[in-house]
């Protein structure tokens, strides 16, 4: 008697593991080529790799391998999965990597970044699983987590100093968010997908952003496509002189492209701008 009840025991735990186990939802994840300028290919494969392999071991998340193709916004794919990529670049003070991971939800258009700066591959792969699942659960809904950023917070002094404006700004039409990094460095996050790096500098009052690294056309979403790719590489770096208002805001001009009808179909022009601390 005692047998069969230790028998029936076990049969129910059985099931109830096996039935809470059917009911765990899975988070489907389209893994897309990473994004990089650089010249070293050996070693963005690889950390393409890693990424890969780190999130093919994560549970609850069913991965599928979309590389080598580039996402580009408009892709199909299932409006309840999550697109997932990786921008690494070569840090343009140090031999180090900068990595800018990418989650975005099909199902409600939501994007998350994480963006950090890394000394070493080796530090990177140390770093590849943790980062990966902060960024996924937060974009899948299961945690509030904002950003993974290497960031100071809001500053409340009233002296102007890349600490008191690094963080996340949001403002432009056509750009997702500017993330400004305490050592000077920076990002412009793009709604159709591309990343530029960027330069801070303050002088008086006075904050000067400008582009680094080698031109882009999707720098200039505001240009039909095929205008943008002639005009890209011949372009003055893009600028920003901004003040900042008060804690929340930054105000000023960008000196950019913008169309026009001259034979190019481009100009340089001065807009003005103003972007919000996004909290």
């Amino acid at each position: 008697m005692k047998k069969r009840n230790r028998l029936s025991a076990f049969f129910i735990i059985l099931c109830l593991i096996f039935g809470f186990s059917s009911f765990a939802e899975t988070i489907s994840v389209d893994f897309y080529a990473s994004i990089s300028d650089s010249k070293d290919t050996n070693m963005i494969r690889m950390t393409e790799n890693l990424y890969f392999s780190q999130l093919n071991s994560l549970e609850g998340f069913s991965v599928a391998d979309k590389r080598p193709t580039e996402w580009q916004k408009g892709d199909e794919g299932d409006e309840n999965s999550i697109v997932f990529f990786a921008e690494i670049q070569e840090s343009p003070d140090s031999a180090g990597w900068i990595c800018i991971l990418n989650a975005i939800s099909r199902a409600t258009g939501e994007r998350k970044t994480s963006v950090k700066i890394y000394d070493s591959y080796y530090k990177i792969l140390l770093d590849a699983k943790n980062s990966l699942l902060s960024l996924l659960t937060s974009v899948s809904g299961e945690e509030d987590n904002s950003e993974q950023v290497e960031q100071s917070s809001s500053s409340s002094q009233k002296a102007l100093s890349i600490e008191t404006i690094a963080g996340n700004w949001t403002g432009e039409q056509f750009i997702e968010k500017i993330v400004i990094l305490r050592g000077g460095k920076g990002f412009v996050i793009y709604k159709n997908g591309a990343s530029m790096t960027i330069q801070v500098s303050i002088s008086g009052s006075s904050v000067h952003i400008q582009q680094v690294g080698r031109p882009n056309a999707s720098y200039y979403p505001e240009l039909p496509r095929e205008i943008a790719l002639a005009v890209a590489r011949t372009a003055p770096p893009i600028e920003w002189e901004l003040s900042l208002i008060d804690d929340d805001t930054l105000s000023g001009k960008k000196s950019t492209l913008e169309p026009s009808n001259t034979p190019l179909g481009a100009s340089e022009a001065s807009i003005e701008v103003e972007w919000q601390r996004k909290k």
